[in-house]
This record gives C-alpha cells, sequence and structure tokens, in this order.
C-alpha cells in the first residue's frame, strides 16, 4: 500500500456548532495532522460549511442520522463493518473525537508498530505487571483501550467484526470494550486482533489519571490525549499553554 494511503484521520462530528474546548481540539488535529487526509464522520443531515470554512480540504462522509442520536447510535456505528469498508483505501485510521487532543505527528510511528487497535489505557496507579507468556497476555485483556483518540488497522477491523457478528451477534456496548477484547467472553479474539499492553499503549495517548500516567510514561507526553477537559485539567493546563492554547 502507498504511504499515501497508510492512514487517515478521522474526525466524528455532530452538530455545526462548536465549543471552545472542542474548536481547540479541531484547530490543533489540523495544525498538527493536517497534512494526513482529514475526514469529518458526520450525519446526513449536518450542513459541513462551518468546518469547510476552517479547513477547506476536509473530505467528508455522511452516515445515517440515527447513529449520532445518542452514546449507543454511534457505538453501533462503530461496530458496523459499512464504517470500516468506507475507508478500506487506508490501511489505518485515527479516531479523533473533538474531546481529543494530539501533541505531536508521530502517527506514521504508530502505524509502523503493526497493533490493529490502540487506545489509551485505562489504568489504576499503582499498576504492576504481573505474570508471564500466555497468563500474562490474557490478564492485560482485561485493559480497556479509550476508543475516542485511537488507531484502528481497517482490515483487522473488518475480519474481526465480521467473525465476532457470524459467531456472537450484535455488540451492544460501548465499542472500545470490544476492540480492547475488555470481558472474558471475548478472549477468543485474541487470535484475531493484535493489541497492545498497557505499557506500550501509555506512549499512544493518556486519559485517566494523567498525572501518574505522566510518570509512568518517563516524565514523556504522549501523542496526544483524551477527555482531558473531564480527568485533572489542572494538569493538562502548562502542556495546552505551551502550544498556544488557554483551557
Amino acid at each position: 500500500m502507498s504511504s499515501a494511503n497508510l492512514v487517515a484521520v478521522v474526525i466524528p462530528v455532530y452538530q455545526a456548532e462548536l465549543t471552545d474546548h472542542e474548536r481547540i481540539s479541531l484547530t490543533q488535529c489540523v495544525r498538527i495532522l493536517g497534512h494526513y487526509p482529514l475526514i469529518l464522520v458526520k450525519p446526513e443531515h449536518l450542513d459541513a460549511t462551518i468546518f469547510l470554512a476552517l479547513h477547506p480540504s476536509f473530505q467528508v462522509f455522511s452516515f445515517d442520522n440515527t447513529y449520532f442520536s445518542d452514546v449507543a447510535g454511534y457505538n453501533r456505528l462503530m461496530v458496523s463493518e459499512g464504517f470500516y469498508r468506507a475507508f478500506e483505501s487506508y490501511e489505518y485510521i485515527l479516531i479523533h473525537q473533538l474531546d481529543a487532543f494530539v501533541f505531536s505527528d508521530r502517527l506514521r510511528e504508530w502505524c509502523e508498530r503493526g497493533y490493529d487497535y490502540i487506545g489509551a489505557p485505562h489504568v489504576t496507579p499503582p499498576v504492576k505487571p504481573t505474570g508471564s507468556g500466555l497468563r500474562r497476555r490474557f490478564k492485560l485483556r482485561k485493559v480497556l483501550l479509550n476508543g475516542g483518540l485511537s488507531l484502528r488497522r481497517v482490515s483487522a477491523c473488518r475480519r474481526f467484526l465480521w467473525v465476532f457478528g457470524r459467531f456472537f451477534g450484535t455488540w451492544r456496548g460501548n465499542e472500545d470494550g470490544l476492540f480492547s477484547l475488555h470481558f472474558p467472553r471475548l478472549y477468543p479474539g485474541l487470535m484475531l486482533l493484535n493489541l497492545p499492553s498497557w505499557e506500550a499503549a501509555l506512549p499512544f495517548a493518556f486519559e485517566q489519571h494523567p498525572a501518574q500516567c505522566f510518570q509512568l510514561n518517563q516524565g514523556q507526553l504522549p501523542l496526544g490525549c483524551h477527555a482531558w477537559e473531564r480527568y485533572d485539567p489542572d494538569f493538562w493546563r502548562p502542556f495546552f499553554r505551551e502550544q498556544g492554547y488557554r483551557i
């Protein structure tokens, strides 16, 4: 696959009016990742004019309005084979919700690591890896990798959803719980998805407990963060200031 089709940045939007923090998120996304294809995913009824005024090169993909009516609808979209089929010309997509923020462009580096799905790990410090081999691998599958800022291999997600649907039917929970293989009944999916440990995922993104994550990550910022308004915005404030934003 050519480098031009390695990865696209996919930004779900629900409404035309942006909050101040959503505008910061989108502005930074364009600033840092604007040389990749940027694709807005929106409901059919939404006029994308305001977004195109911010960045005329946005591509726009529309999906049925029902997928954007509530959180459950969004989860249905993200576990539908049709969603990933729309991006089959790319090897990876980065899901970048408007409560995410990226600090640097290491997207190609993360694609080259070969994971099928990666997001901010939910860690509750102190976290100490235990066990070894297969036992440790199964234990680590209980780690939830949040989907709000997540890198996904399109072909692997399509294959996994096809198999899951044929054997288990419709997934009705949060979509990141499915792709993280977070629940014991999903462990057969270990054969289908190459997922990182929480240690490997931490340099990709932080969400909960960002100060502790920063310590665990040897005092280094990740590629990005998710839900920074919700989880310790005081921690993030000086780092956002360095990027030129006041929160």
